[in-house]
């Protein structure tokens, strides 16, 4: 991943761990946290879109090559989404619908990788807004070059758990637009 010099130091809460979820498989691997900030997430009507081609952004503290140390500066690397089906070419069944791809943007040594999961993949709509399409699941083991492979990484749609969201939170995550509009003129006043 790439360094933005940037320094932050996080306390997140964990709300509650998916039902769904089987240690060690990777489906259903979606944990929300307290957030530090505000982003929209990703829309249920939106949770099938396929980001073929489109840049996106992870982010993460997790290890800077395969086996080596992990980050002590927030870590953040371009990254080009491909379709599922390319995804399942390379990983098979374990690409669910919930799943979306990426993997190098122009360098093809760019890629998430191990302790990143969990964190974001950011899409920038075409209105500016950063959009959350997906948290950190699974990408190439060492044994097939790991995070340096160019071989895609996955991530998990929040769009497919906004039933689950609300139910835990409360929130409405179908009307963020009115909620961003009422922090942000709460934060102003």
């Amino acid at each position: 991943m790439l360094t933005k010099a940037v320094f932050l130091l996080l306390a997140v809460a964990v709300i509650q761990i998916q039902s769904e979820y089987i240690e060690p498989k990777f489906f259903e691997d979606m944990v929300p946290v307290d957030n530090l900030a505000p982003i929209r997430v990703q829309s249920a009507a939106d949770a099938s879109q396929d980001f073929s081609q489109v840049k996106l952004v992870a982010s993460g503290f997790g290890h800077t090559w395969t086996g080596g140390p992990g980050a002590r500066i927030l870590q953040w690397v371009f990254l080009r989404g491909v379709s599922n089906a390319h995804c399942r070419l390379t990983y098979g069944s374990i690409v669910t619908d919930a799943t979306v791809c990426a993997h190098y943007f122009n360098v093809t040594s760019q890629s998430t990788c191990q302790g990143d999961s969990g964190g974001p993949l950011v899409h920038t709509n075409p209105k500016g807004h950063r959009i959350l399409i997906g948290a950190t699941s699974f990408g190439a083991s060492p044994s097939f070059g790991g995070c340096h492979s160019g071989m895609p990484a996955a991530f998990i749609r929040p769009g497919y758990f906004h039933d689950w969201f609300t139910e835990i939170s409360g929130i409405d995550f179908e009307n963020q637009d009115e909620q961003f509009i009422e922090r942000e003129s709460l934060s102003l006043n």
